[in-house]
């Protein structure tokens, strides 16, 4: 789940380089958010539940496209 609905921004490894901001710039002018950093590593599960729901910044939401299981699926991934 994570690969098909994050990976292609935030990257595979979560590092904000996903095929879609890399490379010249990509589709998008702003990098996703890096998640390797600490501010992202200790962050809550609600962090994470909350920008799946409701977006983020230029993130719109995931929540017609991830189940609620889903959503739990990746913030545990």
């Amino acid at each position: 789940m994570y690969g098909y609905y994050c990976g292609v921004c935030h990257g595979d490894k979560g590092d904000g380089g996903g095929y879609l901001v890399r490379d010249n710039g990509g589709k998008y002018p702003a990098q996703p958010a890096n998640l390797l950093l600490e501010e992202f590593l200790t962050a809550s599960n609600g962090r994470y539940y909350h920008s799946i729901m409701y977006g983020k910044n230029a993130m719109g939401s995931y929540a017609d496209k991830l189940s609620y299981e889903e959503r739990w699926n990746v913030i545990n991934y």
